[in-house]
């Protein structure tokens, strides 16, 4: 049996759970969420208008989006620009709604509040309670098991940090990255050289692939090949270290690592080392530290958005280690990042094997 969203949900506004101070910090208890990708925006120690969702689990559903995300534990929000959505009838699971509406292929065409307008009209199967409560044991048991995995990743990195700091962290003696490099460069807009993004072609390397440690590529896009003649000094090679240098993600760096002809743009910096005097797994672990953090604050230049020079990522000072030591560390890294490798295909082939449950359950089903 199929119903409408609207028939199985209430909704209400945020209005009274809005922060009155964006405020944040780690040390304050109760989470600020939104219903996009950032999920939770950060901490606030205001008690009043506090949703009690460990009472009773709700989902937050964003209005001009349409991302939703399930929340079981007490929670204040940014803005009114969602809704907050509860079961009309007590009988059904709102976990099994949820898991339906992460099926619902909609992309909004305007800048509207959508719960009212559409999203609420798409209907979703509902079958008995029972048969609600078995798939979201399923599912869930499944998500569970890519949390942990997720879990044991995050270990596995904070074990490197860890390590690091055990090795280097009381270093007192340093040189400024120039001295480790061959080239420091950046690259440029493909607007600037007449050029548009395509479906293949060069590897076109921006901002938001450069991940704290490694290239997100999920996301990629490509230039015409033509792209490197007009920048050959920004064309990428394996082992070339990529640092942001505009916006949030200022001093964001990771390790260029894939057998592909790639450039960059103009928020991406490239710093070409020389191999025998700085180990790369070394300079990416001390480049993504807070300490390193903290140097790239110092140095922030303001504008329209915050940036970093040339000069200053030249400028940025590097732990002065013998490389026999660093080459140490990368032996230690090399081996993490073996294990991380199993653990990110289990990631893979259980995210694969939930996909197809969602399909099974909540797909658009075949005529027979």
């Amino acid at each position: 049996m199929k119903k409408r969203l609207k028939d199985i949900l209430e909704y209400e506004q945020p209005s009274k759970y809005i922060v009155d101070s964006q405020n944040y910090s780690d040390d304050y208890q109760i989470p600020v969420l939104t219903a996009g990708k950032s999920f939770i925006l950060g901490y606030t120690n205001e008690t009043e208008g506090v949703f009690e969702a460990s009472k009773a689990p709700v989902i937050i559903f964003d209005d001009f989006t349409a991302a939703s995300k399930y929340v079981d534990f007490d929670f204040k929000v940014k803005s009114s620009a969602m809704k907050i959505l509860h079961l009309s009838d007590p009988i059904n699971s709102l976990r099994y709604v949820y898991f339906a509406m992460q099926k619902i292929d909609y992309t909004p065409f305007s800048h509207k509040r959508i719960w009212i307008s559409d999203y609420c009209n798409f209907e979703i199967e509902l079958p008995t309670s029972t048969e609600q409560n078995r798939i979201v044991v399923e599912l869930d048991t499944i998500q569970r098991a890519i949390d942990l995995k997720r879990k044991q990743l995050n270990d596995l990195d904070e074990l490197v940090k860890s390590k690091f700091q055990e090795m280097f962290g009381d270093v007192k003696s340093y040189k400024c990255l120039r001295e480790y490099s061959s080239l420091i460069t950046k690259g440029a807009s493909p607007r600037w050289q007449g050029l548009s993004y395509q479906e293949s072609g060069t590897l076109f390397i921006t901002s938001e692939n450069v991940r704290e440690g490694y290239l997100d590529v999920s996301k990629a896009k490509y230039l015409d090949d033509e792209i490197n003649e007009l920048l050959p000094r920004s064309v990428l090679k394996k082992g070339d270290i990529l640092i942001n240098i505009v916006g949030a993600s200022i001093g964001r760096a990771a390790i260029f690592d894939i057998d592909q002809i790639a450039n960059i743009n103009q928020a991406v910096a490239l710093v070409r080392t020389k191999k025998d005097e700085i180990n790369i797994l070394f300079l990416i672990e001390y480049l993504n530290t807070k300490q390193a953090m903290d140097l790239y604050d110092s140095m922030k230049q303001g504008g329209a958005r915050d940036n970093l020079s040339l000069k200053n990522i030249a400028d940025l000072l590097i732990p002065d280690i013998p490389i026999s030591k660093q080459n140490d560390f990368a032996t230690v890294v090399r081996k993490i990042n073996e294990l991380k490798g199993v653990v990110i295909k289990e990631i893979d082939d259980l995210e694969e094997l939930l996909e197809s449950k969602m399909d099974e359950y909540f797909g658009e089903k075949k005529e027979q």
